[in-house]
């Protein structure tokens, strides 16, 4: 599981450092476990202190590793929209405006990072939003990044709350359970549950 992880979150290089590092425990274990076996029937201690030991090690590993990456794959996409961003902004200053849509059917502009399929945009007022969904660190977690040019980025869970809520209600109704200012200039990120 760690190794996917890194695979999505990451990259090939630690996706395969992590597979590796696991087929090596597994075969020090197994090598283990068979001496074991042949052991005094007083002396099978060493099994039990593996099954605390290694559930431990894998949540040790886990709180060091995955936030870490998902860190790394945020900071990474946001640079990656640095050039879909400006050709945005070379856009308006030639057309006084912001597109009204960047709907295609092909990815011209790509996150470049495994577990972030694209970038979505929509207009907002005067401004838009440029977005990615990425995994979150809690997989219980949805985690959308959102860039808007004058700070006033959203997030909504449901089209439904959109199209029926007052202005009022609906920001009371965005259903994100937190909001995180990230080091980049005008990104933000929410979590969804």
């Amino acid at each position: 599981m760690l190794s996917l992880a890194a695979f999505a979150l990451v990259g090939l290089s630690l996706g395969f450092a992590t597979l590796a590092l696991g087929a090596y425990a597994i075969l020090k274990i197994r090598r283990r476990i068979a001496t074991l076996r042949t052991a005094t029937p007083g002396s099978v201690g060493a099994a039990g202190l593996y099954l605390l030991i290694v559930p431990l090690a894998v949540f040790l590993l886990q709180q060091a590793i995955v936030g870490r990456a998902v860190e790394y794959s945020r900071h990474r996409a946001i640079r990656n929209a640095a050039l879909l961003i400006a050709d945005i902004e070379r856009y308006r200053a030639e057309r006084t405006k912001y597109p009204a849509s960047l709907l295609s059917v092909w990815k011209d502009y790509s996150p470049s990072v495994m577990g972030i399929e694209k970038f979505h945009y929509e207009p907002s007022g005067d401004a838009y939003n440029l977005l990615f969904e990425q995994p979150a660190a809690d997989l219980a977690t949805r985690e959308f990044v959102v860039y808007n040019p004058r700070d006033e980025q959203v997030a909504t869970s449901h089209a439904m709350a959109l199209l029926q809520f007052s202005p009022e209600r609906l920001e009371r109704a965005r259903g994100y359970y937190a909001a995180h200012a990230t080091p980049h200039a005008h990104w933000k990120y929410f979590w969804f549950d």
